[in-house]
């Protein structure tokens, strides 16, 4: 059974045999042989060989010959492997870039026959060629041109006259249209326009054929090209807004690629594995989806463009036992679901809850047990059929198929469901609370939060709070005890006897002074004199004790010096006797300077007695006046006693004046702290934000609107009441505290945190104010607790659109609500007939771009008969429930099957309109 769109490779450029350029051989003789020399058979032989193309278009230059050809083999049970195969003229224009041309493709749906095709608008072409007349567009034409070409130029002779002709010959792309729109009745809806971009992307915007890229584009359903600048440009992303290019070029342009096969090692083979992948039935229908949805219908890449589903994605539904009663049964059939949005559709009470709710019942109990629900299905039918067995499968290889019989209390645990009953979305919005505990837990369940481990560090900031709360609250303890210890009366008693002290220091220090003036009168000059008296003696005792020693040496030295100098003399004068020298030299002789020495040692040492006696007077001297000395040192003593007890009495108001500062410091800790306690805060709420962006990542369509703004709330009157049970009322103005309460109520909101902590230093100060106003029976603790307490609280407000939630419309709840189920995971969401609580004019602006975005990670069945969620929502599957002769059946397809179409035209509320909508939302 159908499936709905899913993606598949098509290649709308391939060249045949009948193309004038071209390069399909035999790769020797043997091949040759093998197929009597016909091309063709060696061509349809290799198209077979193709295994992962879908649809084929078939191209060749002004003609259609090779597509006649190929639908010959098509007719013979020749290529199978393709769903579709489409024709594809390719012409060459009178436009030119440089000394090239232009070239350009007409696309035909294969419902037009090919003969009409020839007869009704190639024929009716006009050949252009220089210098020469307009001549039809016909192979004889053609040749003839080639003919005369080959006669006037020799470089041509090589080639065919068909050839020739092919190569020079160009079109108007002005006349290929006209000649579409005067033959409607045959070609309206059946064929596309596709610019080939080699060329006409050379041309340059600034250039003064800005016009003719121009015109161009704007005749273009579509491009020939794989370049992601090019595809971009197309889809407007290169100017302000989409819109801004429909308004320049007409409409927006999807991009397809092909092989551009001329050879047959580039059948379906196109460069850099630039597959063309389309998200359609294989039909002319389906590719004309390319235009209505030109982003996400075609992609170009190696791979399948299908967005990862979450692996619990079903698959497959398949009822089983399905005879209810006599009036009621349900066709036993397998439905395969498609992966992204699938639309059941139907009139009253054909079976559209029927199947959501048996899916849901997989999953979730839906029987009465669980609750009367009273638009639940199983519930009605469960005490006629409790053994209906519903399978499922899902879409991940390693995930088992799962069955149950209508009430067996089995459940599938490996993944969960978001199944939003018929009236659930009305019961959360008519419910304050109900309604802000669904979208918290919408929050805090999300995927994208539980896997970062956000609820963790949400805590574990929380906790951080609660910590420097009670750090606050002691240092208030400190605080208070330091203020106990540092009463006036101690600080007085210890001031008082620091002050005795001081007295008797003065006394004694007088007395000093006056025993020190006598003293220093006589006695102390005498002993300074004696001092310097008894070092000069030393000095001079030293030098005599140095003279004696130096004279000791020098007599030993003349003596030495006075021998050794005879010896010679004896010995030369001998000498001059044995040589008959008359001369003689005389004997050295220091006697009388070894006298002097001798006398001058014996006098010495009785100096040096002399001098010793003398020093030993001196001090016998200093000794007798050192008494004096003595008694002044007592005197210093006692001084340094009292001096002591002074200084121990200072430490002590030292001690005191320390704790007057720690309770200065510790007021500005405190202070601080409580500016850190702001900062969690802000953090708090700032990492809030964070879980919030975490859901909203990837949800900006889908939530498009919707903000979250999270708060910190201070409890103006938790603040007041304390402070009126702490403090007398006689004495206090409970207005002021409120004034300034609210001052700080709104400064939360309104300022930054640095700004916010100057108003609450300020706020602080004016509370302070108040500290000598406690009632008898509390103490400054209990001051200190009051204006430090928490009194804050993290809060969340939803706005949509700038308005709170509390201010909006039933209906716009439910679409602020359905916008947030739609954002919340990646698991399958199912959601009935949700248009019975919303505002219908918020449909199509507000949810159908974020059903198109949701789509995208998870699979959505939903069912409904409003159009713009089944056809602007560009719904994969169509699933038609009917109810006649007691039985529900089920018809599957898609929205671009005209079937389906005529079928869910008449159901869906406002069909016609949206359909035109959607054909006509982006200039087509």
């Amino acid at each position: 059974m159908n499936k709905g769109s899913v993606w598949r490779k098509w290649d709308l450029h391939i060249h045949t045999p009948a193309s004038f350029h071209h390069e399909f051989k035999f790769l020797n003789e043997e091949e040759k042989e093998k197929y009597q020399g016909d091309i063709w058979e060696k061509y349809i032989d290799e198209l077979e060989k193709v295994s992962d193309i879908s649809v084929i278009g078939i191209t060749d230059y002004f003609s259609i010959d090779g597509y006649k050809k190929v639908l010959e083999y098509k007719e013979k049970d020749r290529l199978q492997n393709f769903d579709l195969i489409l024709p594809n003229i390719e012409f060459r224009l009178d436009r030119f870039v440089g000394d090239r041309r232009l070239n350009y493709h007409v696309i035909f749906s294969d419902e037009i026959d090919a003969g009409r095709i020839e007869s009704e608008f190639l024929q009716e072409l006009h050949i252009k060629t220089p210098g020469s007349e307009q001549r039809k567009l016909i192979k004889k034409n053609i040749e003839e041109i080639g003919r005369i070409l080959k006669e006037q130029h020799i470089a041509f002779r090589s080639k065919s006259d068909y050839v020739v002709g092919c190569e020079n010959i160009t079109v108007s792309l002005d006349e290929i249209i006209e000649i579409l729109k005067k033959k409607s009745s045959l070609f309206q809806g059946k064929y596309l326009l596709v610019l080939a971009e080699e060329g006409w992307n050379e041309i340059s915007w600034d250039s003064q054929s800005h016009l003719t890229r121009k015109e161009i584009l704007v005749q273009s359903h579509a491009i020939f090209s794989s370049n992601l600048s090019v595809r971009d440009f197309g889809l407007g992303k290169k100017h302000s807004n989409p819109a801004e290019f429909i308004n320049e070029f007409g409409s927006l342009k999807p991009c397809i690629h092909g092989s551009d096969a001329h050879s047959f090692d580039k059948l379906c083979k196109p460069d850099e594995d630039r597959f063309c992948w389309i998200k359609a039935d294989t039909t002319f229908e389906g590719l004309k989806q390319i235009v209505y949805e030109p982003e996400e219908r075609v992609r170009i890449h190696h791979r399948n463009p299908e967005y990862r589903k979450n692996i619990h994605t079903l698959d497959l539904i398949k009822i089983k036992n399905s005879l209810i009663s006599g009036e009621l049964s349900i066709e036993e059939l397998e439905i395969p679901l498609n992966k992204n949005l699938i639309a059941v559709t139907g009139g009253k009470g054909s079976g559209k809850t029927a199947l959501l709710d048996l899916i849901a019942n997989c999953f979730e109990d839906r029987c009465k047990r669980a609750g009367e629900d009273r638009n639940s299905f199983v519930q009605r039918i469960e005490d006629q059929k409790q053994d209906l067995e519903v399978k499922i499968k899902f879409i991940g290889e390693d995930v088992g198929e799962f069955y149950k019989e209508l009430t067996e209390e089995k459940f599938f645990q490996d993944t969960r469901v978001t199944y939003l009953p018929q009236g659930k979305i009305e019961e959360y919005s008519g419910d304050r609370q109900k309604l802000d505990d669904k979208i918290q837990e919408i929050i805090f369940s999300n995927k994208d939060v539980m896997d970062e481990g956000y609820k963790q560090k949400f805590d574990q900031i929380k906790d951080e709070i609660k910590e420097i709360t009670r750090q606050i609250d002691e240092i208030n303890r400190e605080i208070y005890a330091l203020e106990e210890d540092t009463k006036k009366d101690i600080v007085d008693e210890i001031t008082g006897k620091k002050g005795i002290k001081e007295g008797e220091l003065k006394n004694k220090e007088d007395e000093v002074r006056k025993l020190t003036e006598d003293f220093e009168v006589g006695i102390k000059e005498s002993i300074e004199k004696l001092k310097a008296e008894e070092t000069e003696l030393r000095t001079k005792h030293s030098k005599l004790e140095d003279l004696k020693s130096n004279l000791e040496q020098f007599n030993d030295k003349l003596l030495r010096f006075s021998a050794d100098s005879n010896n010679i003399i004896n010995g030369v004068n001998v000498e001059l006797s044995e040589l008959a020298i008359d001369l003689t030299i005389p004997q050295l002789d220091f006697k009388v300077q070894l006298n002097v020495i001798q006398k001058a040692l014996g006098l010495i040492p009785q100096r040096i007695k002399d001098v010793k006696t003398k020093i030993e007077e001196k001090k016998g001297q200093l000794s007798q006046l050192s008494g004096y000395e003595k008694i002044h040192v007592e005197l210093l003593k006692e001084i340094e006693s009292i001096k002591d007890d002074i200084e121990s009495f200072g430490k002590q108001l030292e001690e005191l004046e320390k704790k007057k500062e720690k309770i200065k410091s510790l007021e500005i800790e405190r202070m601080e702290k409580y500016k850190v306690l702001l900062s969690e805060y802000w953090e708090w709420r700032k990492y809030y934000e964070e879980v919030i962006k975490a859901f909203s990542i990837g949800k900006n369509k889908i939530m498009s609107g919707i903000d979250f703004k999270a708060s910190i709330y201070f409890d103006k009157d938790k603040f007041v009441e304390f402070g009126s049970d702490i403090l007398d009322q006689r004495k206090i103005i409970v207005d002021g505290i409120e004034k300034y309460a609210k001052l700080l109520e709104t400064s939360i909101t309104k300022n930054t945190l640095e700004e916010f902590k100057e108003t609450l230093e300020e706020f602080i100060q004016k509370i302070f104010e108040n500290k000598n106003f406690l009632k008898k029976t509390r103490t400054s603790y209990d001051f200190y607790k009051w204006s430090f307490d928490n009194y804050f609280s993290l809060s969340t407000e939803i706005l949509f659109k700038g308005i709170s939630m509390d201010k909006l419309s039933m209906g716009q709840k439910g679409t602020v609500l359905l916008k947030l189920f739609l954002a919340e995971g990646n698991y399958p969401l199912i959601v009935d007939q949700p248009e019975e609580s919303l505002d219908n004019k918020f449909i199509y602006g507000e949810l159908v771009g974020a059903f198109k975005e949701a789509k995208k990670k998870r699979q959505i069945i939903i069912a409904t008969n409003n159009a713009n969620l089944v056809v602007n929502t560009d719904a994969e599957q169509i699933i038609v429930a009917e109810f006649e002769n007691n039985k529900i059946t089920y018809k599957l397809g898609t929205i671009e099957d005209p079937t389906m179409r005529e079928d869910i035209m008449p159901i869906l509320e406002g069909g016609k309109e949206a359909f035109r909508k959607r054909e006509e939302k982006y200039g087509i």
